[in-house]
């Protein structure tokens, strides 16, 4: 009698098997995370066949397109195939767009079983309707199976989901089963980006006396270099050069997340403009000295109390988050802050110094051009500086 197995894969998901015997031999056919629908199916049909591989089925494709002039792709296939082909993105971020697309293009949804070449754009806003009136989701990796109905989806989240749609249309259109992609401009629209809040100076040495004293050295760090929460920690004692002058970080490593929900593992920093020297000034220098003299040069320069890798989650909910809330409960920064807004707060230090754009941007490991955009508001000395030219010059 036919059966259907699940079986966890190494990555956590979850594929479903359907196996039978046929003539005292074995037969299964495997179906892949989020097609349990289509292996139920298959089993009836297998049951209805007389416990046989049904008529017209094809081993590991299924059966074959009604119509000679479909590809037999769907909505969904094609979410999914956009993602296995694209050579850019890590398996960490596969992993959340293969999840945002069980979520959101699940294969008992009316467009993500349509086949491609019926798609319309009719079809895509009925598509975005029933987003915006279903429940938000908890996030992780079993985040279709917890829905909250009291908070409704995000525009950004939608976006998200548009982006998951388009790009497996726009592969569609490269392989020549669709002329165009009807999916380009019925995603919600974005809002105006909002300013980004800097700490000062003064703020961020208040927040200090809210941080554990163990943890100061990384926060410094972050505050004094500009760095990435993901290169900090990975940086290793070879990585520091404290008897060059002046001394050196050199930032050539981050964490990355792995396909595995939750794992990381070693890779380059985000962009290419991430690989990057940055000199440091004495204090931090002196503070980072204890911390690497004595270790082996592929050994973390940051480490828990438990002498283990310090984990962003972990750190900002032990750490992070109850010295901010506090210090904000008592006034002493203005915002609360996130740990990327140290970031933030280095880049407008360094502008409202004067420092040349094209240097902060290679501190940062930045497009110029990016830095501009992001930052230009943060700079009302220089954005003043115009006017007060065009008097000294003009003026009477």
């Amino acid at each position: 009698m036919a059966s259907l197995e699940k079986r966890t894969r190494k990555d956590g998901s979850t594929a479903f098997r359907v196996v039978w015997r046929e003539n005292g031999q074995k037969q299964s056919e495997t179906f892949g995370p989020g097609r349990q629908l289509q292996a139920k199916a298959f089993l009836r049909d297998v049951e209805a066949s007389g416990e046989r591989w049904p008529v017209g089925w094809v081993k590991g494709v299924g059966y074959p397109p009604p119509d000679e002039g479909l590809s037999g792709y769907t909505v969904r296939s094609a979410a999914i195939r956009a993602i296995d082909v694209n050579q850019r993105a890590t398996e960490g971020s596969k992993a959340d767009y293969r999840r945002e697309v069980d979520r959101y293009l699940p294969e008992d949804d009316p467009l993500a079983e349509m086949a491609v070449e019926k798609v319309t754009v009719d079809a895509i806003h009925d598509w975005h309707i029933r987003l915006q009136k279903r429940g938000a989701n908890s996030g992780g990796p079993r985040a279709s199976q917890v829905v909250s109905e009291e908070r409704t989806l995000s525009a950004k989240t939608r976006r998200h989901a548009q982006s998951r749609l388009s790009s497996g249309l726009n592969l569609m259109v490269k392989l020549g089963h669709i002329p165009r992609n009807p999916a380009v401009g019925l995603g919600p629209g974005r809002s105006k980006r909002k300013r980004i809040q800097a700490l000062s100076v003064d703020d961020f040495k208040a927040l200090l006396t809210y941080i554990p004293e163990y943890y100061v050295p990384l926060v410094q760090t972050l505050g004094r270099t500009g760095m990435r929460f993901s290169e900090a920690t990975a940086l290793t004692a070879r990585r520091v050069e404290l008897d060059r002058e002046p001394p050196l970080i050199n930032v050539e490593e981050a964490w990355k997340r792995t396909e595995q929900y939750g794992r990381y593992e070693r890779g380059g920093p985000k962009s290419l403009e991430g690989n990057r020297i940055i000199p440091i000034d004495p204090e931090l220098a002196a503070l980072l000295r204890p911390l690497v003299d004595g270790k082996k040069g592929n050994a973390e320069v940051f480490v828990t109390t438990y002498d283990t890798v310090v984990h962003y989650n972990n750190f900002h909910s032990r750490v992070w988050r109850p010295a901010v809330v506090q210090a904000f409960a008592d006034d002493a920064i203005p915002f609360e802050a996130t740990i990327h807004d140290l970031r933030h707060a280095h880049a407008s230090w360094l502008l409202a110094e004067g420092v040349p754009v094209l240097t902060v941007a290679d501190r940062l490991g930045h497009d110029p051009a990016v830095l501009l955009k992001v930052y230009a508001h943060l700079m009302d000395a220089a954005r003043n500086e115009p006017a007060l030219a065009i008097a000294r010059l003009l003026g009477d």
